[in-house]
């Protein structure tokens, strides 16, 4: 990848600390933005739960699952109503402020706020689920 198509992650930390006042879910599906209600944000949810149901059958009840750019939380949530134990890890505090609201009382969650780009827990995790932390990230 080119220089002059770098991602700027002093911009991206800016935006989602700055979400113009969306509320957490809604910055984290980037719908704000796009002045979509949010009942769009729980159907994209509702279509990527469906897209990925065969990869979460790993490792059963017990399973460990790493959620790197966890967001606002809910994917998070998600996995730990089925799995064992999940770490989600986010750079934003806003979107980790929310994580922590959402996750309240969830014993098999630990929330770390951490850039991706960082060495990341010790493992093994049964599932790493990098769900739009992608997009943010330069090749190197």
């Amino acid at each position: 990848m080119s220089g002059k198509h770098q991602i700027d992650y002093q911009q991206v930390r800016r935006y989602f600390a700055h979400a113009g006042g969306a509320t957490a879910a809604s910055a984290s599906y980037m719908a704000h933005a796009q002045d979509l209600p949010e009942n769009a944000v729980r159907y994209r949810f509702w279509k990527e739960r469906k897209a990925i149901r065969d990869w979460l059958n790993v490792g059963g009840a017990q399973a460990r699952v790493l959620d790197v750019g966890c967001g606002s939380g809910t994917w998070t949530a998600f996995f730990a109503q089925r799995f064992g134990s999940v770490i989600g890890i986010e750079q934003s505090a806003a979107m980790l402020v929310a994580a922590k609201a959402m996750l309240r009382g969830q014993s098999n969650v630990e929330l770390l706020n951490q850039d991706v780009r960082e060495p990341l827990p010790p493992g093994p995790f049964d599932l790493v689920f990098l769900g739009g932390i992608c997009m943010y990230l330069n090749d190197a």
